[in-house]
């Protein structure tokens, strides 16, 4: 049995298949999307190199593997609450990370 995860083009309503990252849980992802150009990103609270920030992870369609892009400040949760909603947004072909406080909890 193998584990993959599987996004839609809701356009052409084809599927994009791709393997699950080895060692990566769902408590460890914080927010994902599939670009307009059908790029997957997946921000994740582990740290690939191990420098104590977040991960955005893109998948290579050719090579079929996840490939970290960058590292993404990670915010101080103390703070906030830990069930701060993140999310990953594309406009016009940039990538946003938004972090979504609401002045009332904090």
């Amino acid at each position: 049995r193998t584990q993959e995860m599987h996004c839609m083009n809701p356009r052409t309503g084809k599927y994009i298949r791709s393997p699950v990252i080895k060692d990566l849980d769902a408590e460890d992802v914080r927010a994902m999307t599939v670009t307009s150009n059908n790029d997957i990103y997946i921000l994740t609270r582990l740290s690939f190199p191990d420098d104590g920030q977040r991960s955005l992870l893109v998948y290579n369609h050719v090579g079929n593997v996840w490939e970290h892009q960058f590292s993404v400040y990670k915010i101080d949760r103390d703070d906030f609450p830990e069930q701060v909603p993140e999310y990953l947004v594309e406009v016009d072909g940039l990538l946003y990370h938004l972090v979504v406080i609401h002045l009332g909890e904090v």
